[in-house]
């Protein structure tokens, strides 16, 4: 790969395209905080990892090296899931409850 092609940020290079993607996700995610402010946290963090996952696809596809991050974002990405789906049923059975 071209070094004039890539960035690097601590001990990860990344792609231009993957890094875009990773500041396109940031930034969705502020646009959303600032207007629907009562949203919960556990739906930003799922699209932040949706993002991360795309950026490393990205860099995946472009550099051709994909074994580095692909267990930590196979394992943030359950972790991610399992969260939205606990949160999601404990409002659903507080607003059961209550009703």
């Amino acid at each position: 790969m071209n070094k004039n092609n890539s960035i690097t940020i601590g001990s990860i290079t990344m792609t231009y395209d993957a890094f875009a993607t990773l500041i396109s996700g940031i930034v969705l995610i502020l646009i959303i905080k600032l207007r629907y402010a009562k949203l919960n946290y556990s739906i930003y963090l799922f699209i932040l990892i949706i993002f991360i996952y795309n950026a490393y696809n990205i860099n995946c596809m472009i550099i051709g090296s994909c074994n580095l991050w692909a267990r930590y974002l196979v394992i943030a990405n359950i972790i991610g899931i399992i969260y939205f789906i606990y949160t999601n049923d404990k409002h659903y059975l507080m607003h059961t409850l209550n009703n």
